[in-house]
């Protein structure tokens, strides 16, 4: 069904007896289904995947200033999966805080793949409301964010009330998109 602001919404009810909001298209009998095998079978044998196929194009602005798409395989996603959780410690359960918008190759990088892999929650925060966000870092006990580099040099700007939140379940916030001024880093 067509939502006026927001295009179309699909969920899955928590049960096939717990149906979901109205306006959204329900999904949860999909999931009761058993599935066709042999019909799957039958598409797998003619049309045959490798890991290294394309999984999805993403947007982005690139190094050298020109947007463009980027297609990505299932074996990046995979390897992105394995160096978030070896380098931030992104695992089971992770709570993270999206401050840009998931259609992006770095929010798919930094959110949606530990997300995926990890069976953790997106918090999602888009426009940026600095005020919010503080909010939601502290609120929603989020444990990994990666955030532009002029949103971090803000926060360092009020220092003294970052310091006074509750940010004991906060691991790590990257950055991206720009070099971190020395000022922001230390």
């Amino acid at each position: 069904r067509e939502c006026p602001s927001v295009g179309m919404v699909m969920a899955f009810g928590d049960s096939i007896d717990d149906p979901v909001a109205a306006e959204a298209v329900d999904l949860t009998s999909a999931l009761a289904r058993e599935p066709d095998h042999a019909r799957l079978a039958e598409y797998a044998r003619h049309n045959p995947i490798s890991p290294n196929d394309a999984v999805n194009v993403l947007w982005t602005s690139g190094t050298e200033g020109y947007p463009k798409g980027v297609a990505r395989s299932h074996n990046d996603w995979t390897f992105y999966a394995d160096v978030f959780a070896e380098q931030f410690g992104i695992g089971e359960g992770c709570r993270l805080l999206a401050g840009r918008q998931l259609v992006t190759c770095g929010s798919f990088t930094a959110y949606i793949v530990p997300w995926l892999a990890n069976a953790g929650t997106i918090v999602c925060h888009h426009p940026f409301d600095l005020e919010l966000f503080i909010r939601q870092l502290e609120g929603e006990r989020i444990t990994f964010t990666s955030l532009a580099p002029a949103i971090l040099h803000s926060l360092a700007e009020d220092i003294e009330r970052v310091r006074k939140l509750d940010l004991s379940h906060l691991r790590y916030v990257s950055s991206g998109s720009a070099p971190l001024p020395s000022s922001v880093v230390s």
